[in-house]
C-alpha cells in the first residue's frame, strides 16, 4: 500500500496498532516513538537481544508506521538498521517515512565535519 505524508499526519494519533505490529514490544516502542517518548537508541532487526531496544522485524509488522514515526520523533537520538526484510515495499516503505530526518543527520554530519 502507497501512502503520503498526509494519509500518515491524519492517521498517527488514532491507527490500532495491534493491526499494525506483531508484538507487544513492537507496539510499545510504536507507543513510544508516537508519543515522542525519549530514548537514545532503537535497534531495526530480525533477532531480538533483551540488552537494547529492538524492533524485530516479522511478517505482520508494517513498516510504514515505523518510518513515520523514527520521522517524526524528535527525541530519538539515533537508529540502527541491522536487517531489513527482502520484500522492497517494505522496505521503501520504512525508508519513506524517515527521509526527511535522514537528511537532518545528514547535514548535521556534514555541519560537524566543517566547523
Amino acid at each position: 500500500m502507497n501512502r503520503d505524508e498526509k494519509y500518515y499526519d491524519s492517521h498517527a494519533q488514532d491507527v490500532d496498532l495491534e493491526k499494525i505490529a506483531s508484538s507487544e514490544d513492537n507496539r510499545e516502542l510504536l507507543r513510544m516513538l508516537r508519543s515522542d517518548s525519549c530514548w537514545d537508541s532503537l535497534h531495526i532487526t530480525d533477532v531480538y537481544d533483551s540488552e537494547v531496544l529492538d524492533f524485530v522485524v516479522r511478517s505482520r509488522d508494517d513498516l510504514g508506521w515505523l518510518g513515520y514515526f523514527i520521522g517524526k520523533s524528535t527525541c530519538l537520538n539515533s537508529f540502527t538498521v541491522d536487517y531489513l526484510p527482502e520484500e522492497r515495499e517494505r522496505t521503501n516503505a520504512l525508508f519513506g517515512g524517515f527521509t526527511d530526518r535522514l537528511a537532518s543527520f545528514a547535514l548535521l554530519l556534514i555541519l560537524g565535519m566543517i566547523i
